[in-house]
């Protein structure tokens, strides 16, 4: 018979791997196999170990033949098998790794066990929210039988993105000089609650855009939403165009006056008013004669006022002008 054997757990030693066999075919007989504490050590399964199982050929006639012993060295290795699972994952934050995600399956069904999962980063990683960043995740397939066969690892790659959400917000605005710009009309609206943070807006020349006035022209509104966990959720920045139009108002006058030669036109008479307190300006006469004095006496006929309000702050608000017809009558008299 052989000297010694290797197998793996799961394997039966018989006769044919030990190949027993008497070389004298005159010696008629049977062999015996014993080990140890072990009864039947070619009827059942040896756990993994070192075994010495003695080999006996027992003589019919032991009248007459002397019995033959031979040890032979037994070595059961634990039973190996093989997992499958993604050596890859790439998910984004707040994701929970699932097992399905990682495709984990043991190849060899006969294998009764569980998987286990492990990461430096975390405790359980198949319940809590790995941050973002690069992992490493073991995956073990823990056997029952832990005596008889052998635990298996492999190892996942993670990879956690930033988290990602959507924010609606406007490209364009077109307002007039004077409308405050406000999340309502930027059209603002977080589409993930669970997003905590805080809008950020910030445009050049003004120190708060939503409380400022921004001056009439083109302006570019960058518009950011800073969330709080910065590490792992992802900040949204767009930029608006903002076209801001010059102020326009209206001014209140008489359409038209008679008056005598002699008489000299007042403002009173004319009337003339802004209507918006919000614009600051002064109001300026002129005759379509050219003369630039209400004081100045008109001669008997018709004439025009142009009435001009001209706003301190030209950049931002529109001149508004308005005319009045004038009519002078001659003057009349007694004698």
């Amino acid at each position: 018979c052989v000297d010694s054997l290797n197998i793996t757990y799961g394997t039966k030693v018989s006769s044919t791997l030990l190949q027993s066999k008497c070389l004298d075919d005159f010696v008629n007989g049977e062999f015996q196999y014993s080990c140890g504490m072990v009864e039947h050590p070619l009827a059942i399964l040896l756990n993994a170990g070192n075994y010495t199982i003695d080999v006996a050929f027992q003589p019919v006639d032991i009248v007459n033949f002397i019995p033959v012993k031979k040890s032979v060295s037994v070595c059961v290795r634990k039973y190996t098998f093989e997992i499958e699972c993604v050596c890859e994952l790439v998910i984004m934050y707040r994701t929970i790794i699932t097992v399905e995600m990682l495709g984990v399956r043991c190849l060899d069904e006969s294998v009764q066990g569980k998987f286990q999962f492990s990461c430096d980063a975390c405790l359980n990683p198949l319940e809590d929210i790995l941050p973002c960043g690069e992992y490493k995740l073991i995956v073990r397939y823990q056997p029952t039988d832990a005596k008889n066969y052998t635990p298996v690892e492999e190892l996942v790659q993670v990879s956690v993105r930033t988290y990602k959400y959507d924010v609606l917000c406007e490209e364009y605005l077109e307002i007039v000089y004077g409308t405050t710009v406000s999340p309502e009309l930027l059209g603002l609206q977080l589409l993930d609650s669970s997003v905590g943070g805080e809008f950020i807006f910030t445009c050049n020349g003004l120190n708060n855009p939503l409380v400022d006035y921004f001056p009439s022209g083109e302006h570019t509104l960058h518009v950011k939403y800073q969330p709080t966990d910065a590490r792992n959720i992802l900040a949204f920045e767009k930029d608006v165009y903002v076209t801001v139009h010059r102020y326009t108002f209206e001014v209140a006058c008489i359409e038209s006056i008679e008056i005598i030669y002699g008489t000299i036109i007042t403002e009173e008479m004319l009337q003339a008013q802004c209507l918006d307190l919000f614009c600051k300006g002064k109001f300026i006469y002129v005759f379509e004669s050219g003369s630039t004095s209400l004081n100045d006496i008109r001669s008997a006929g018709n004439h025009t006022i142009v009435v001009t309000y001209e706003p301190f702050d030209k950049m931002n608000f529109v001149s508004v002008t308005k005319k009045i017809k004038v009519l002078v009558h001659k003057y009349s008299f007694d004698f």
